[in-house]
């Protein structure tokens, strides 16, 4: 197989992080971690010509957070991430209340990027 990050192409940003109208690039890397946090963000069906594009826990944020509410949130997140981007593998998705704010759900994902092979990840924080 030939080795795609020695082919000439670039990776911009979008958007551009200094709020100014110009192109900047981005790693492979960023561009991934925003590409997750969109796929998380995205209700599915929110996007009229990618229906299957997206997660469906907004409505779990709502529930009062138990273990099967833990264990279905990472479900649906390590499933939308399976279906939204196929540059990474997936290692572990954890959710857990936020230790400042009950209401509000912290997640940590672990995965691989395909391409490169490198672990990376992502936390956020899901507010209803």
């Amino acid at each position: 197989m030939e080795n795609r990050s020695a082919l000439p192409y670039h990776r911009f940003a979008f958007p551009s992080v200094d709020g100014q109208a110009k192109l900047l690039r981005c790693s492979l890397e960023e561009q991934i971690k925003y590409a997750l946090r969109c796929c998380i963000l995205t209700q599915r069906g929110e996007r009229t010509l990618c229906p299957s594009l997206g997660s469906e826990i907004r409505d779990l944020l709502f529930r009062p957070m138990v273990s099967s509410m833990r264990n279905e949130i990472t479900h649906r997140i390590h499933q939308a991430i399976e279906v939204c981007e196929p540059r990474v593998e997936v290692l572990n998705v954890d959710a857990a209340p936020d230790s400042s704010d009950k209401s509000r759900v912290a997640v940590d994902i672990s995965y691989r990027v395909v391409e490169t092979q490198k672990m990376d990840g992502i936390k956020m924080v899901l507010q209803p």
